[in-house]
């Protein structure tokens, strides 16, 4: 866990943790926009890659933009990358169902238990180590 919190590369550059976490928020951020200004389809992509990212960029030393590209191919150049995109849009449709049947208030617990849940299955389709 030490590791974690120390000097990490980014484009040839130390960051220290705070700075890599506005990093991390950063380059998605301008893809999405840029996807929802081109085209929806590349703002659903970039968006469904996420939770590898965010773990690639934590749980590793990779650098941002080789963890935003080693996630891209992690989901839609494997088998079970797909998969994984399946259980993602399911569980989404279940947290609006749930924000929706209980006015707004179901979603203070079934985000957090969504989110945990495609963390979980991401561990176990073998998309992140």
């Amino acid at each position: 866990i030490g590791s974690l919190f120390g000097i990490i590369p980014f484009i040839g550059v130390g960051l220290s943790m705070p700075d890599l976490r506005l990093a991390t928020g950063i380059l998605p951020s301008l893809a999405i926009v840029g996807g929802l200004l081109v085209c929806f389809i590349p703002c659903i992509l970039v968006c469904l890659t996420m939770p590898v990212y965010i773990n690639k960029i934590f749980a590793t030393e990779m650098s941002v933009l080789d963890a935003f590209a080693s996630s891209f191919s992690a989901i839609y150049k494997s088998g079970k990358g797909w998969t994984f995109v399946g259980i993602q849009l399911l569980v989404g449709i279940c947290i609006v169902i749930t924000s929706l049947c209980t006015l707004g208030l179901g979603a203070l617990v079934a985000v957090p238990v969504g989110i945990f849940y495609v963390q979980h299955t991401a561990y176990n389709k073998g998309l992140v180590s």
